[in-house]
């Protein structure tokens, strides 16, 4: 177990982030390896047992790893309470993909993504800040980043526009195998 690696995995497990499969480099325009990652990935048992007697569990999702309360988390349809404001945004942002008839898979593509303007659109849609209240999400100012970029679920590419990690690509096919219905009839959801 790497010792700085392990102070800066904690760090950023502990405030509630995903630690990714691969991190995005905006100079390179690329997806890379993250090394927080391979270090848990490598070392996996010993972090296991670390976190356990801190009182949580470490999650390993394949393409990411965070931090729950809970120890049982085999139901595949179970969402946890740290992971409902994410659930939410990707719910409305799907939702207004698809109604603006824009391919979702410019989301999932870190070349490409989804241009700032149609997320600016969404926060100030009378239909989406009703959810947003009703799910008390708009008591969080600027819920894209504080929610989503700095919990590693978002990201800005090298055109600025925004692109889901591993962790934001998994919240998207959760939604198309248990919400679909809640996003939209477009049939590439």
């Amino acid at each position: 177990m790497d010792y700085k690696l392990s102070q800066d995995i904690y760090k950023s497990l502990i405030r509630g982030k995903y630690i990714n499969k691969h991190t995005y480099d905006k100079t390179t325009n690329t997806n890379n390896n993250d090394k927080l990652y391979f270090e848990i990935d490598t070392n996996i048992s010993e972090y296991t047992d670390l976190y356990k007697k801190l009182g949580f569990t470490l999650n390993d999702q394949n393409d990411f790893f965070y931090l729950s309360k809970k120890y049982d988390l085999n139901d595949e349809t179970h969402i946890e309470q740290s992971q409902y404001k994410e659930y939410i945004l990707m719910l409305i942002i799907l939702r207004n993909i698809v109604n603006k008839k824009i391919d979702i898979n410019n989301l999932i593509d870190y070349k490409i993504g989804i241009p700032k303007s149609v997320f600016e659109e969404m926060l100030i849609n009378e239909e989406f800040i009703n959810i947003l209240t009703l799910s008390e999400i708009n008591s969080v100012s600027n819920p894209i980043k504080n929610v989503l970029i700095d919990r590693n679920i978002l990201f800005l590419n090298q055109k600025e526009n925004y692109v889901v990690t591993n962790i934001g690509n998994t919240f998207i096919e959760y939604i198309k195998n248990t919400g679909k219905d809640l996003v939209g009839d477009d049939e590439d959801v």
